[in-house]
């Protein structure tokens, strides 16, 4: 049965993608965002578009569209967040990842819609060992007000599964990169190394990770061997304990390495 969806952050990265999913499997999809691109998805089942804030009562929209919204919403998934690192204090990400957690979860209260809320995995903070998904305060302390913030948009969300019958789901993606990104998503070589810099900010250079995507795409995309080359051999040579918590996924990224380097000559002329 094809539903309709409101989605909010439908514009960014991880958004695009499900919207293209969504249309494609021929469900009715509106995309809620501050500045409406209706050019965005060139396919032949479109989006609506509302002009709307998650920060704002009524999700910034009139009473009648919001009434009418209530109405006709199976199913609500909320993406929207400030994702920077640039804010001062926690009060400059309230509006959207705290303030705007509970205005998508009162309307999908309203709609008695299920609602599906993308956190990420670094609520876990510089929590050490494991922090499984029926985790979440631990007590722990955070690296950036990005991290605060969206921990305490989950808590909130932790306390509404516990009282109310409505069905919510919280996903912890880690970090989120385009393989082909254009420029719609920030896709230009100045910004990609801009972001893979905050991507190794955030575990002060403890995840392997970023390294090995940055040299598996962007260095690729800009024919860098020297910068390929030297990124790979470091993630090979680093020290298994560089961070225990992250043991798991620093082996696999040196796996990953090893395999790329084996290709470095089919890559580059």
């Amino acid at each position: 049965m094809k539903k309709t969806l409101l989605i909010t952050g439908g514009t960014g990265i991880l958004g695009k993608h499900l919207v293209t999913r969504f249309l494609a499997n021929g469900h009715r999809v509106t995309i809620l965002c501050r500045n409406p691109k209706p050019d965005l998805f060139p396919t032949s089942n479109q989006p609506r578009w509302l002009q709307g804030d998650v920060s704002l009562a009524r999700l910034g929209l009139e009473q009648k569209s919001y009434q009418s919204l209530v109405k006709t919403t199976d199913t609500v998934f909320h993406l929207a967040a400030r994702t920077d690192f640039k804010g001062k204090n926690l009060e400059a990400y309230t509006p959207v990842n705290i303030n705007g957690v509970r205005t998508i979860y009162s309307f999908a209260a309203k709609a008695n819609a299920p609602l599906h809320h993308v956190s990420t995995a670094f609520v876990c903070g510089r929590q050490q060992g494991t922090l499984s998904e029926q985790m979440l305060d631990r007590g722990q302390k955070f690296r950036n007000f990005y991290e605060e913030s969206k921990f305490r948009g989950e808590c909130f969300l932790r306390k509404q599964q516990a009282a109310t019958a409505l069905p919510i789901t919280i996903y912890r993606p880690s970090i989120i990169l385009e393989r082909q990104p254009d420029r719609n998503s920030g896709g230009n070589f100045e910004k990609s190394h801009q972001h893979f810099d905050r991507a190794r900010e955030i575990t002060d250079g403890g995840l392997l990770i970023p390294d090995l995507l940055q040299a598996q795409y962007l260095a690729r995309q800009e024919q860098d061997q020297e910068d390929f080359h030297q990124r790979l051999t470091a993630i090979i040579d680093a020290p298994d304990d560089l961070m225990p918590s992250l043991a798991l996924q620093n082996q696999i990224a040196k796996r990953k390495a090893a395999a790329l380097l084996k290709k470095e000559s089919q890559w580059f002329e």
